[in-house]
C-alpha cells in the first residue's frame, strides 16, 4: 500500500493564500522577509526576500519571468526553488 501526502495541508492551510500565476489560482504560503542583502565590512544593505511557496505539481507550467499576482500587488518569478524531495517549491519573486 502507498503512503499519499496531502500538501494541502501546508499549501491551503491557515495561513495560505491564493494567488493567480499567469492567470491560474495556486495556493500557497507567501513570505516577505526583510533579508541583510549585503555584508562587505561596515557597508550593510537590507533588501525584501519575497517568496511563494506552493505545491510543485501545481505550477509545472510556471517560468522566470512568469506573472504572479498576489495582494493586489504584481509579481515576477525570478527563481524556482525546489525543496528537499520535490513535492514544495519556493518562487522567488520580484515586484513588477
Amino acid at each position: 500500500m502507498k503512503l499519499e501526502e496531502n500538501l494541502d495541508i501546508f499549501t491551503k492551510g491557515e495561513f495560505s493564500s491564493p494567488a493567480l500565476i499567469d492567470g491560474v489560482e495556486v495556493w500557497g504560503i507567501f513570505d516577505e522577509e526583510y533579508a541583510q542583502a549585503f555584508g562587505i565590512n561596515t557597508l550593510n544593505s537590507e533588501g525584501r526576500a519575497i517568496s511563494f511557496q506552493t505545491q510543485t505539481s501545481e505550477i509545472t507550467e510556471v517560468n522566470h519571468g512568469s506573472r504572479v499576482e498576489l495582494n493586489d500587488r504584481v509579481y515576477e518569478v525570478i527563481q524556482i526553488q525546489p525543496i528537499d524531495d520535490g513535492k514544495l517549491t519556493d518562487l522567488i519573486l520580484k515586484e513588477a
